[in-house]
């Protein structure tokens, strides 16, 4: 059997057990795509942190974060806009629009990298780094361009396609990983693997977006791209730095870690983050979806949505009391056991930041001001957690405070962060009920 065969039985048994409204299915197929390939790499990370250092991951981690900020930038966000013009060939101008985009970007890495790293080299700490730079630029391209075309796909509601891409990127880029960490490759071996894992499965959507589209992309023009940027200017001037500063919140850290404290530290950093913050994101997305749908509903009463969030929060918190309880206590042998004795200090962290993962559950999951239109609480939250991260680990780094007191401050920060969204969800839904009884 051929793997086109293979994926396509796959699919066929798939949908039978999938409900049928369409909506619904198709997010189910895009979630379970995106969770199988995370927990992949969760299901390996025990082998990998065996094959590599604390360091080498401290180098995946510098690059990751960069990567995914820069990521913001690759096509100024107008890939949000590929799905919205109903006729094809605005979208394919808008599309082409991004590709050009993402190839400048690209560009002005790669000069970035040749003009800055004589620089950034020059810090003791980030002096590692100088032979994996010009992974940075690659990597960009590769992304960004796969970013693009999972848009379009969004736009044809190529559904099972994106959740085959997920899955072969979680496969690919783990066994990546895994190939030349039994050949000694060091931090390129994962840096590779990571570049495998974010491109694999573009030449799948680019061959179907050529097949169907060949024909249009001779009307593509340079008026056309003009006339496509003015058309959906809003998308660089608003969503570029509201995607840039949520980002910032999560890639920042251990930047911050690595630049103060080593690299070795931002990988040890980063294992407690892979192995418990995506299990848990996964969950509250989960949670989030089924939360969303009633609170919709109830978003003209409020009561009613104060009494489901009290609800929900309360169920969620008695979810990951336990699990909490335990990380916090026996974090540091449970991950000597799991991951190996060089990665005792990410279970010290662990221990740290166990309650850290019990806020962002019962908040994360079920906190969205979108939902009652006070988008601006959600930009400056936001805003206000980064500032109190970085503090925090910045104040530790200039009392001369050990790394484990800095991730204690970043933990201080996280939960403060967690309980101001808290006390931000609950001032907002207590004026709305305040405002819909004096109205009535």
């Amino acid at each position: 059997m051929t793997t086109e065969a293979l994926w396509e039985t796959i699919a066929r048994k798939t949908k039978k057990i999938l409900p049928k409204d369409h909506f619904i299915r198709s997010a189910m197929i895009l979630a379970g795509g995106t969770s199988l390939a995370q927990g992949l790499a969760i299901i390996f990370s025990p082998v990998l942190t065996r094959l590599y250092t604390p360091n080498d991951f401290g180098i995946l981690v510098v690059y990751a974060s960069l990567l995914t900020m820069s990521l913001n930038f690759t096509s100024l966000r107008y890939e949000f806009a590929i799905p919205i013009p109903e006729d094809n060939q605005t979208a394919i101008d808008v599309l082409s629009l991004c590709i050009g985009l993402v190839f400048i970007t690209a560009l002005l890495a790669v000069l970035g990298v040749w003009l800055f790293s004589p620089k950034l080299i020059q810090v003791e700490r980030f002096s590692v780094l100088e032979p994996y730079l010009w992974v940075l630029p690659v990597g960009l391209f590769l992304a960004g361009v796969y970013n693009v075309f999972n848009y379009w796909a969004v736009r044809e509601r190529m559904y099972p396609v994106i959740a085959r891409t997920r899955i072969s990127q979680g496969i690919s880029g783990t066994l990546t990983q895994l190939g030349l960490g039994f050949i000694s490759f060091g931090p390129l071996g994962l840096l590779l693997g990571q570049i495998v894992g974010e491109c694999a499965g573009l030449g799948t959507l680019a061959k179907l977006f050529w097949k169907k589209n060949k024909h249009c992309l001779r009307s593509v023009s340079m008026a056309n791209l003009r006339a496509a940027a003015r058309r959906y200017k809003d998308f660089p001037m608003y969503q570029t730095s509201a995607s840039l500063l949520n980002s910032a919140g999560l890639q920042v850290p251990p930047l911050l870690f690595a630049a103060y404290y080593g690299v070795e530290v931002a990988g040890w950093f980063y294992l407690t983050q892979k192995v418990l913050a995506k299990p848990i994101s996964l969950v509250g997305a989960s949670v989030s979806k089924a939360f969303l749908g009633e609170a919709a509903r109830l978003a003209k009463e409020p009561r009613k949505l104060k009494k489901l969030f009290r609800d929900m929060n309360r169920r969620l918190f008695l979810l990951g009391i336990v699990p909490s309880i335990l990380l916090a206590v026996a974090g540091q042998w449970i991950f000597t056991f799991v991951f190996g004795a060089k990665w005792v200090q990410s279970g010290v962290y662990v221990q740290v930041m166990a309650f850290v993962f019990l806020f962002k559950l019962t908040t994360d999951s079920v906190i969205n001001f979108s939902i009652i239109e006070r988008q601006g609480f959600s930009f400056s939250w936001a805003l206000m957690r980064l500032s109190l991260v970085v503090i925090g680990i910045l104040s530790a780094a200039w009392f001369g405070l050990s790394d484990f007191w800095a991730v204690v401050c970043f933990a201080v920060a996280m939960i403060v962060s967690y309980i101001i969204k808290y006390i931000m969800w609950d001032y907002v839904v207590r004026q709305m009920i305040v405002q819909r009884e004096t109205t009535c």
